[in-house]
């Protein structure tokens, strides 16, 4: 797709995205109002909390489409590694995100199955964003994100939870891929 400005790699993402990508469900914590589990003593939440996965901050979850690596199965840091505190994945794969989505660190993917009418189904695998790159066109302009992303197997069983207890209206939003912000909680 050659022009006058050379090569639109917003518009090649796209078809890379049509023929590669896959839905998942992507939580973004809010940033600025904090969850009920929120402690300012420890200034963290509850990792337990089944609305902020123990970042502290509300959230909002959201369909989106993301082209997922692997790193090589020959590999050794491709493992679970076990420890005196969990399960801890050791493998960095990384998802290519459209440049409209903006991720930030800690923010997570839920790679998940869906139904017949585009709603979550059931959760497969829970990632963290460890690191964001902004991958640039010629003119500076942000073309697509290259996220690299640590799994998380500690919190699928709650994430999973979560995903399963969502209400209805929350699941038909997201199948329309829009935006579900988690209710406000009374303390």
């Amino acid at each position: 797709m050659l022009g006058d400005r050379g090569i639109d790699l917003r518009k090649e993402f796209n078809v890379l995205q049509n023929a590669f990508s896959m839905d998942i469900l992507y939580v973004r914590a809010t940033r600025y109002i904090r969850c009920r589990c929120f402690s300012p003593l420890y200034n963290s939440g509850d990792a337990s909390c089944p609305v902020c996965f123990g970042n502290g901050h509300l959230s909002s979850i959201e369909k989106i489409r993301g082209i997922q690596t692997k790193p090589s199965s020959a590999s050794s840091s491709n493992k679970l590694r076990i420890t005196d505190v969990g399960a801890v994945s050791q493998s960095i794969e990384q998802f290519f995100l459209d440049y409209q989505i903006r991720p930030k660190s800690r923010d997570i993917i839920i790679v998940v199955g869906w139904d017949k009418d585009g709603r979550p189904a059931d959760v497969k695998r829970v990632y963290e964003i460890s690191g964001i790159n902004e991958v640039r066109g010629d003119d500076g302009r942000v073309e697509f994100y290259d996220a690299s992303v640590k799994m998380k197997p500690d919190l699928l069983g709650q994430v999973r939870t979560t995903i399963q207890r969502l209400p209805l209206k929350a699941k038909r939003i997201l199948a329309e891929r829009k935006r579900y912000v988690w209710p406000a909680q009374k303390s």
